[in-house]
C-alpha cells in the first residue's frame, strides 16, 4: 500500500504483487505502539486521537492537520511524529515515514522503541533499503526480543528478498506466539508456495481458513494469495469483504 507500482524481481510475477499487499502489516502496528497519558500531556492526546480517528475515516488532509497541530503544540513529544510516520506510510511518502519514525525514536520512552524500530523498519522495506531495515528489525529485538511484530516484518522482508527459508523460519515464530492469527498463516501458505511444499502450504491455508476472518489485513493476504493462484473470483471477494471491514484501507480498491 505504500507504493503505486509494486515492487519487482521476486521469484515470480504474483509474489511482487503479494509483497505490495502484504506491507499493510507495517502500517497495522502502529496501533500497537503503547502510547497513553503516561507518555503525553492530555492535550497533546486528544489531538492525537483527533488525527487517529481522521485517518482512519480516509481524512488525510484532516489527519495532517491534526497531527501538525499536536506537533506544533508538544514539539518535544514522540507522539505526534508516530501519527505522521503513520499518516505518512499510508499515503505512500516512505521516505517521510522514515524521517519521522526516526524522529518519533529521538524522542520515545524505551517502553515504546521496539514497536518505533518495527515501524522504521516497515518504511525501509517500502524504499528497497533492505540493509537498513534488518538493522531496524534487529533494533527492535534488542529492546524486546517479545515483540512478536518483529517477526512479522522479518518474514515480509525475507518474502520480498526471495529467501523463503528464512520467511518461514519468521513466520513461524509469529505462528507459535499467537497461534490464532490467520494473517501469519497465510504469509506461511505463500512462503511454502515459493518452496514448492504443497503440503505444507495447503496446512497453512487450511488452517489461516478455520480461524476468525474478521481483520482486513487477513482478508487482504488471502485475496493477495489466491491472486496469485489466478483465481480471480475468489481474491476479489476477499478484497470486497476487507472493504467492508474496514472501507478506507489503503490501495484495496486498485486490487
Amino acid at each position: 500500500p505504500f507504493a503505486d507500482t509494486p515492487r519487482v524481481g521476486a521469484s515470480s510475477g504474483w509474489l511482487a504483487l503479494a509483497a505490495a499487499g502484504l506491507l499493510f502489516a507495517g502500517v497495522l502496528g502502529l496501533s500497537l505502539i503503547p502510547i497513553d497519558s503516561l507518555f503525553a500531556r492530555p492535550e497533546t492526546m486528544a489531538l492525537f486521537e483527533q488525527g487517529a480517528a481522521q485517518l482512519d475515516a480516509g481524512d488525510w488532509s484532516g489527519a495532517r492537520a491534526s497531527l501538525e497541530q499536536t506537533r506544533a503544540a508538544d514539539p518535544d513529544s514522540f507522539v505526534p511524529y508516530v501519527g505522521l510516520a503513520g499518516l505518512a506510510m499510508t499515503t505512500g511518502d516512505c521516505t517521510g515515514a522514515i524521517t519521522y519514525g526516526q524522529q518519533a525514536l529521538e524522542r520515545a520512552p524505551r517502553a515504546t522503541q521496539s514497536y518505533l524500530y518495527v515501524v522504521l523498519g516497515s518504511a525501509y522495506r517500502c524504499t528497497d533499503q533492505y540493509d537498513q531495515a534488518f538493522a531496524a528489525y534487529n533494533q527492535a529485538l534488542s529492546a524486546d526480543p517479545s515483540n512478536t511484530e518483529v517477526y512479522i516484518g522479518l518474514g515480509l522482508a525475507h518474502l520480498e528478498m526471495s529467501d523463503f527459508d528464512a520467511a518461514v523460519e519468521a513466520f513461524q515464530q509469529v505462528a507459535q506466539a499467537e497461534p490464532d492469527s490467520a494473517y501469519v498463516y497465510v504469509d506461511l501458505a505463500i512462503a511454502y508456495y515459493e518452496l514448492g511444499q504443497s503440503g505444507e502450504e495447503a496446512a497453512a491455508l487450511n488452517r489461516a481458513l478455520s480461524l476468525p476472518l474478521d481483520t482486513s489485513d487477513a482478508l487482504t493476504a488471502l485475496g493477495v494469495y489466491y491472486y496469485g493462484h489466478n483465481d480471480f473470483e475468489t481474491a476479489a471477494s476477499y478484497f470486497q469483504r476487507a472493504l467492508a471491514v474496514s472501507p478506507n484501507y489503503p490501495n484495496l480498491e486498485v486490487w
